[in-house]
């Protein structure tokens, strides 16, 4: 007998199927546990660190938010291509599954001269904000129902009007609070200027600010798969300031921390 002959008495070994849910089951009572406990747990970080703008009475939460949440999920954007417009740039970002690679996600955006705010803007802020709306964009479709359950609209922040020149504005039941993450870590005075600019209404400008850039990219490479490159980081800070970029990455590390060993910041 041929030795590529079957037997009948020969069974094929069953292949095991992943549950294509971002949870790790496909039982839709426990899908919806596991995303309320991830909705509680991202929503205490946003609302601590006051990662949202507040149109009316909702509020809309800003990247760094989408991209937190999908780092506690394994889902990590990624920037296929810039395009230089005639007034302007677009971008487009996926979103992908780490563990597998997958796509899930992708979105498109636009930022121009067109626009009221970014009127008068260098090219550089344009072409970061057209990857910053990709990359929510790309993130709220597979993401923008634990959004909603953690009580925040799910229209990102960075598609409202004015986001990126005014500071954001507080809800009046949501106090501020100062982050600390560690007794080792201490803000640089230019952190603490930021957080001052801000407290008297003004802009802060991220030109002309000084801040130990190595110490964000360090909080960067910390994070789930490298999520904030060093290419990242500098476009956060051109766009927010070097102070309201520290403490995002602060807040980012501590969620880590909390769930995984973690380095030590310097």
């Amino acid at each position: 007998m041929s030795d590529l002959a079957i037997h009948e008495d020969e069974q094929l070994a069953p292949i095991a199927i992943q549950p294509l849910t971002l949870f790790g089951t496909t039982d839709p009572v426990e899908v919806l546990a596991r995303a309320t406990r991830t909705a509680n747990a991202l929503a205490e970080v946003i609302e601590r660190q006051q990662l949202y703008t507040v149109i009316g009475n909702k509020k809309h939460v800003h990247v760094e938010g989408w991209t937190l949440l999908g780092s506690m999920l394994g889902v990590f954007p990624r920037v296929e291509w810039v395009r230089k417009l005639e007034d302007g740039f677009e971008a487009r970002a996926v979103a992908i599954v780490g563990s597998s690679g997958m796509e899930i996600g992708a979105g498109e955006a636009q930022c121009t001269h067109k626009e009221k705010t970014w009127a008068n803007r260098d090219d550089y802020t344009l072409r970061g904000m057209s990857q910053t709306r990709a990359i929510s964009r790309a993130l709220r479709g597979p993401l923008d129902f634990i959004i909603c359950l953690a009580g925040f609209a799910s229209l990102p922040a960075e598609e409202l009007p004015g986001v990126g020149r005014k500071p954001r504005q507080r809800a009046a039941d949501t106090p501020a609070v100062r982050p600390n993450v560690g007794a080792d870590v201490t803000a640089t005075a230019d952190a603490k200027g930021d957080l001052a600019s801000q407290d008297s209404g003004s802009v802060a400008q991220p030109s002309g600010e000084v801040g130990d850039m190595e110490l964000l990219y360090h909080l960067g490479r910390t994070l789930p798969k490298k999520a904030a490159t060093k290419e990242m980081v500098d476009l956060q800070v051109a766009e927010f300031g070097y102070g309201q970029v520290l403490r995002r990455l602060k807040a980012a590390h501590a969620l880590q921390c909390r769930t995984a060993k973690c380095e030590h910041l310097p």
